[in-house]
């Protein structure tokens, strides 16, 4: 959709948003898996992420959780009010150095799955005899927490929350 007429909605001075003044029914979001429904920061005077994090739980919200802070987004993705995922930007929050800081397997064997596995690194761990299905399993779920913990802890940032259908979060593997 191309805006064409919009009007600024009131906001803190470090924010602008505008809102489409022009939108014909049904074209909203038509074509698009998110939407943005709500934004906000952390500091003085924005909402605690755990209190947002337990909004979502009671209201069976399905969705992603972004939280941009300098140059790295951590994602926790919802499914009817329950985390189920999490991702993030930053390159040692990746599965690879994960393993690596865990010492799970070697830097060898890191650069060997990567070659062999592209973005599935740990099939091509697992694959590869470095790591045990179950310990993969373990090791995910360890990662996930270790992404998610500093997301509840992050005092200053901007977080944002779309919603994502059930069915695009089945498809995304998650």
């Amino acid at each position: 959709m191309r805006l064409r007429r919009a009007e600024l909605m009131p906001t803190n001075v470090e924010w602008t948003v505008l809102r489409s003044r022009d939108v014909r029914p049904g074209e909203a979001g038509s074509g698009a898996p998110r939407e943005v429904v709500c934004c906000g920061i952390l500091g003085e005077g924005g909402i605690s992420l755990i209190d947002f994090m337990g909004f979502l739980a009671t209201g069976y919200q399905t969705g992603v959780l972004t939280l941009s802070t300098d140059d790295v987004h951590r994602s926790v993705y919802v499914h009817e009010g329950d985390v189920v995922w999490a991702a993030s930007s930053s390159p040692d929050d990746r599965l690879g150095e994960f393993l690596l800081r865990r010492g799970k397997i070697t830097r060898e064997q890191l650069n060997t799955a990567v070659r062999r596995g592209g973005s599935r690194l740990g099939r091509a761990c697992v694959e590869c005899g470095f790591i045990a299905p179950h310990e993969l399993w373990t090791m995910v779920q360890a990662q996930l927490t270790e992404i998610f913990d500093p997301i509840l802890r992050t005092e200053r940032g901007i977080w944002t929350f779309s919603r994502i259908s059930s069915e695009a979060l089945a498809e995304s593997r998650i």
